[in-house]
């Protein structure tokens, strides 16, 4: 095993296992995250298509921009002591991502030639890298912040496969085509989000779609002849179990879900 290839936990011992951030965020991917992922990248990209455009292209358009199979995988974190942030209401720490990609269409440029459009598919998308992540904007409910400023400590790794999908061109065998697209995605990364630059990402967009479950399993009451029930309380929002009349002690196995 080569000592790149180790995970960040054992090499550094300051680094932490994440196995706990990892189900958070695969969670929070398909319930509207990579959605809400996709368009941010969307916009950008919308803006930053002409700067890529190569002397041969007319025009470049963004057809689809999709981070469903791109689930970030957190290998390890580390959390700084609030001394090393500019307030004392901000929480910042350093997580190693690996993004493996198996989509092989999840972005479709449309490129305009003079023979005509093609549609330039970018899919299995890999990247590797280290995030800085701020969390500020104290909020009341669920999560304790809202917006999260991400940034690259450095540039990170990231390689991918191109393909014309309506002439069936390998465009990865185009002498510069592949590279050029290439350098302008780390020009993007250095310029947006490379440190101390950060894109600021609000968790709790509309696009978003926040929820919480719970699972009340058991009830049990200290005092005889009492009612027993659970009542649930989120935000603006209220949960009530059944009632059992005389019991002190109960199995419900009910969840509720918040949203």
């Amino acid at each position: 095993v080569m000592s790149s290839d180790l995970p960040p936990w054992i090499t550094f011992p300051d680094i932490e296992r994440a196995k706990w951030v990892n189900t958070l965020l695969a969670q929070m991917w398909v319930n509207g995250l990579s959605n809400q992922v996709s368009v941010a990248v969307n916009e950008i990209l919308q803006g930053k298509l002409e700067e890529m455009r190569p002397p041969f292209v007319r025009k470049l358009t963004c057809k689809k921009c999709d981070f469903t199979s791109m689930c970030p995988n957190v290998v390890g974190m580390k959390v700084y002591d609030s001394g090393m942030t500019n307030r004392e209401s901000e929480i910042m720490m350093d997580v190693d991502v690996d993004v493996f990609g198996n989509d092989p269409e999840a972005f479709i440029i449309v490129a305009s030639l003079l023979t005509g459009p093609v549609d330039v598919a970018i899919g299995n998308i890999v990247l590797r890298g280290k995030l800085r992540l701020v969390f500020n904007e104290l909020y009341e409910h669920f999560m304790p912040f809202r917006v999260v400023n991400i940034s690259f400590v450095t540039l990170p790794t990231v390689d991918f496969r191109l393909c014309a999908l309506s002439q069936g061109l390998d465009l990865n065998k185009i002498g510069g085509f592949r590279s050029k697209i290439a350098q302008s995605v780390n020009a993007s990364l250095k310029e947006l989000m490379l440190w101390p630059r950060s894109f600021p990402f609000d968790i709790f967009d509309p696009l978003f779609h926040t929820q919480l479950q719970v699972a009340v399993l058991e009830a049990h009451l200290k005092k005889s002849g009492l009612n027993t029930f659970v009542n649930v309380a989120f935000a603006d929002d209220e949960k009530v179990t059944s009632t059992m009349i005389f019991e002190t002690s109960h199995t419900y196995n009910k969840e509720f879900l918040f949203v």
